[in-house]
């Protein structure tokens, strides 16, 4: 029996029971077995992945870990790259192209209404999806985990909700296609381009109002359907102006963890409120995958560590100071409170000590498990002249 640590990061964590999600945990098995292997086998289908490390080093769905490796696994958009790490997949297609599964027929619409290329396979065999995606070159949509494991699948993803909005906002930030809307140009039936027709040309597949009222058409390359700028079409201008509002306000950011803190505070509430305050030394543990950027960092360095003080309270905007109801009411932001809308920790330090990917630094007043988000160097005093 071989042991591997895994550790799953960002939306990956999604496919994991509670007690394995964004934490190190052990996971037996009986080698030889691939990576990819072993990540399908702990619950992640490998079209989700993007980046495998072991033991530091990038490696492909082929590596065979050896008993004890440590292993982190990243999604797409994880913001972590490494440079010459193998690909574990070709390039996506472009344009991409999608296909769904029965479960995502509205999603199919949707996609369809905005202009992109998205085949429905309707009910057909789990063997016979995969294999169209695949032989297609399309990105397998599907709330199916184990459909997304078979091997033939190359490009797949998996929509968290069961909310058909919610699946296509996900999907259009996934593949950045937010800007990429082409609305009006396929059909909604079949998938087929439309074309601009003469209303002569389809004068006797009209209805009397229809006639009366309407003069632009348009009709599908492949299955002769007809359109026009009807009543639906007000559907088709309401999901895009909501497209194009995403993409220009779409105000939400990514922060991924670069290491944690491993601390003998674990009470926020006795912690210090400044370093100078007592605070103990504690260690600062980079991923593994990171840590080439320690590269230059030496004992006696003083740097500025970055943290997410995660169990801070986010809706506070006013306050009294040192939670002493004696000081006056003051705004959040002309404090150093860490109840805040954004809980961003600056800790000056001293570095005391470095072994490997962990960094000995003190006086720091951070709890137990807190993230860490950068490092960065102190900058000499600048004196004016």
């Amino acid at each position: 029996m071989a042991e591997v640590t895994f550790h799953f990061h960002g939306e990956l964590n999604d496919f994991l029971p509670p007690w394995w999600r964004d934490a190190e945990f052990a996971y037996a098995y009986n080698g030889p077995q691939s990576v990819k292997h072993l990540i399908e086998a702990a619950g992640v289908p490998h079209p989700e992945v993007a980046l495998i490390v072991a033991n530091g080093q990038p490696v492909g769905f082929e590596h065979q870990p050896a008993d004890g490796s440590g292993i982190a696994v990243y999604p797409e958009h994880s913001g972590v790259a490494i440079e010459d790490a193998p690909a574990l997949r070709p390039p996506l297609p472009e344009p991409v192209a999608f296909l769904t599964d029965n479960h995502l027929g509205r999603l199919t619409r949707t996609l369809r209404l905005l202009g992109f290329d998205t085949a429905y396979g309707g009910d057909a065999a789990d063997d016979l999806l995969a294999e169209s995606a695949h032989d297609e070159n399309r990105v397998l949509l599907t709330r199916d985990r184990g459909l997304l494991k078979r091997s033939l699948v190359v490009f797949g993803y998996c929509p968290r909700s069961t909310d058909p909005r919610q699946q296509l906002f996900a999907v259009l930030r996934r593949y950045r296609l937010l800007d990429r809307v082409e609305a009006w140009r396929r059909c909604l039936r079949c998938n087929g381009l439309l074309r601009p027709v003469d209303k002569a040309a389809v004068l006797d597949r009209l209805e009397p109002k229809t006639k009366l009222y309407y003069d632009e058409f348009q009709q599908c390359g492949r299955c002769g359907q007809v359109y026009w700028r009807g009543s639906h079409f007000g559907e088709l201008e309401r999901l895009v102006v909501e497209v194009q509002s995403r993409r220009m306000n779409d105000d939400s950011y990514h922060l991924q963890p670069i290491g944690f803190i491993r601390s003998p505070l674990t009470d926020r509430l006795a912690a210090p409120n400044q370093g100078y305050e007592g605070a103990p030394d504690a260690w600062l543990e980079v991923d593994n995958a990171l840590a080439a950027g320690l590269q230059g960092i030496a004992v006696g360095d003083e740097i500025i560590v970055v943290t997410w003080l995660h169990q801070s309270r986010r809706d506070v905007l006013r306050l009294h100071p040192q939670w002493n109801e004696a000081n006056p009411l003051t705004g959040v932001f002309n404090t150093r409170s860490p109840d805040r809308p954004n809980p961003l920790g600056l800790h000056r330090v001293r570095v005391r000590a470095m072994a490997g990917n962990r960094l000995l630094v003190g006086p720091i007043e951070v709890i137990d498990g807190t993230p860490v988000v950068d490092i960065k160097p102190t900058l000499p005093e600048v004196t004016d002249n």
